[in-house]
């Protein structure tokens, strides 16, 4: 799988809400950090499907803690 970053504004507005409660619930980063234009959405392109792993916040990595 291939890593990849994007803005929050780059992706379909389903997605965005995905996101946006996906990074409050797993990385704990307010909607707020999220949708900062400095704030990029890692994820793991598979096949078929995309996987979030993480955010980077102005060059800080927030990863989920397992």
């Amino acid at each position: 799988m291939q890593q990849h970053s994007k803005q929050l504004k780059d992706f379909t507005p389903s997605q965005i809400l995905q996101i946006v409660n996906w990074g409050a619930e797993i990385l704990n980063l307010p909607a707020s950090v999220i949708e900062q234009e400095t704030t990029k959405i890692i994820f793991e392109q598979g096949v078929s499907k995309s996987y979030l792993i993480g955010a980077d916040v102005n060059g800080r990595i927030v990863k989920p803690k397992n």
